[in-house]
């Protein structure tokens, strides 16, 4: 089975990259990136010390004058200080190049270093699938890079770029694990031949949270007491461990005879936060390895870095631990006020179960997401909750409201906003209650919201909660038949109603009562 193109690349790219050369790097890189997007032609343009410094194509090293031209094309310097990619408005005659339109993406590490450009073929556009092929391309080339900087110090501030870089992809990951495998990533493409392992204290058991090497080094895969192996004595003495012959060192005489054989040298660093250790982050490799200075600092600064995204994660997991909790109680209170509001208005209770499912379903089909399902769910059970606020002389009023008494049964969505969000973690449902009975017109109260001021999950109970309140039966009127409430739908889409919501409901649920 032939290589796939992406992997072509990227094995093209790292032995270019091996090498040590940025130059003849970038200059392979425009080679092999030119017939992967079907580019015209391709030119790298990188900066380094705060200055433009290399100019690359994939036709050989570009002329001052054709640099000097892209650097102050407008898409370039926005492409440059952005992160998406951009177009020229028209095709570019550029010297020494053929005249095409031109696409720009940035290669950033930390912060800008460059662009990449691609000119397209007989004056056409890029396609979807080319500006996606295009963008993971310069993502690839920023990663190429910033490795190349952490081994080197060149093209930057080296460490402190390496270590801002870090920190910001520990920053941004949603959870431990996208976290620690950050982490681990980049620790073995700048130590290839090791075994990484991060392991996390569980009594007095350090246990592999996440790993990175070779598949055939299973046998280094096992978890460690404080003081046994490596890891347990960078824990047990809480400094980092260097040990460049592991076979001489008694430390690791009760290190598995498998995994002797494949460790030669050791490095540990203690994950210690605050004074309180959380693991131990090790490099196991294969081959005696003599470590700088520089590779030292940067492995303990990265051991640093990682207990502190132990520590927050780990305080993120108590903490959704308590909050999972807390919604088990949030739950039983929503049904508590549920069941106030079908005692007091027993029209509600019928109506309540209608909208809730109705609105889960359309609420899926129009793409929302988990936790906004979660909410309108929420708001579908507790829309009309303010109405325990409501005079019984209102509410079970057998004759049509005067306009003072409508006036006081508008208070109701004002009211459960109230209720509702005097408990934690409902604010977005407490904002759907108070608007539900929000216009597409903006005639509708308590805000005057209009069409997309309307958020989505508002939009669909709205249409959903006015169709099972016509075919309900209500104090002062029997229920509506079916064809009437299905009428007055199609007759208020585009005026009370979102009509695309009205549409999708029709097209669903409006004959599903005949099923």
């Amino acid at each position: 089975m032939s290589e796939k193109p992406e992997l072509k690349i990227f094995s093209s790219l790292k032995r270019a990259l091996e090498k040590g050369n940025v130059e003849k790097f970038l200059s392979r890189a425009c080679a092999v990136i030119k017939p992967f997007l079907h580019a015209r032609a391709v030119v790298i343009l990188l900066k380094g010390g705060g200055k433009w410094e290399y100019g690359i194509s994939s036709m050989g090293n570009l002329e001052s004058e054709a640099m000097d031209f892209l650097i102050q094309e407008k898409f370039v310097q926005t492409a440059l200080n952005s992160t998406k990619i951009f177009s020229s408005r028209e095709a570019l005659a550029v010297p020494g190049l053929p005249r095409s339109y031109a696409y720009a993406a940035p290669i950033r590490v930390n912060r800008p270093q460059g662009v990449i450009i691609a000119f397209s073929r007989n004056n056409l556009h890029f396609t979807a699938a080319q500006k996606r092929n295009f963008k993971a391309l310069s993502s690839l080339l920023s990663q190429f890079l910033f490795c190349h900087n952490a081994r080197t110090g060149e093209s930057g501030n080296g460490l402190p770029d390496v270590m801002l870089n870090l920190s910001e992809k520990i920053i941004s990951s949603p959870s431990l694990e996208e976290a620690l495998s950050a982490i681990l990533k980049i620790l073995s493409y700048l130590y290839p031949e090791a075994f990484v392992a991060l392991r996390v204290l569980e009594g007095d058991v350090l246990k592999i949270r996440a790993a990175k090497g070779p598949p055939n080094w299973f046998g280094l895969q096992k978890d460690f007491r404080i003081g046994e192996g490596g890891a347990g004595h960078a824990a047990l003495e809480r400094m980092p461990l260097y040990i460049p012959d592991v076979n001489s060192d008694p430390r690791f005489i009760k290190f598995p005879e498998n995994a002797r054989a494949l460790v030669k040298t050791y490095f540990g660093i203690p994950l210690v936060y605050q004074g309180i250790l959380l693991g131990v982050l090790d490099l196991n490799f294969q081959k005696k390895t003599e470590l700088t200075r520089e590779d030292i600092s940067f492995l303990t600064i990265a051991g640093h870095l990682a207990a502190i995204a132990l520590q927050a994660f780990l305080s993120r997991e108590e903490a959704l631990a308590k909050q999972e909790e807390l919604r088990n109680t949030l739950l039983g209170t929503i049904t508590s006020l549920s069941l106030a509001v079908e005692a007091k208005d027993s029209y509600t209770g019928t109506h309540l179960k209608d909208v809730q499912e109705i609105t889960r379903k359309i609420g899926s089909l129009m793409g929302l997401s988990s936790e906004e399902l979660e909410d309108l769910q929420y708001a579908a059970v507790l829309h009309d909750i303010g109405k325990v606020g409501i005079p019984d002389s209102v509410l079970r009023k057998p004759d049509r409201l005067t306009p003072e008494e409508w006036q006081i049964m508008k208070q109701h969505s004002i009211i459960g906003e109230r209720i509702i969000s005097s408990i934690p973690g409902l604010a977005n449902v407490a904002k759907f209650v108070r608007w539900h009975h929000e216009r597409w017109d903006g005639k509708g109260y308590p805000d005057g919201l209009k069409d997309y001021e309307i958020p989505v999950p508002v939009r669909i109970l709205t249409v959903v909660d006015a169709y099972s309140a016509m075919r309900e039966k209500r104090p002062y009127r029997d229920s509506l038949p079916r064809e009437v409430a299905v009428y007055e739908l199609k007759k208020n889409a585009g005026t009370q109603f979102d009509p695309r919501v009205v549409e999708l409901f029709l097209s669903l649920f409006a004959f599903e009562e005949e099923k």
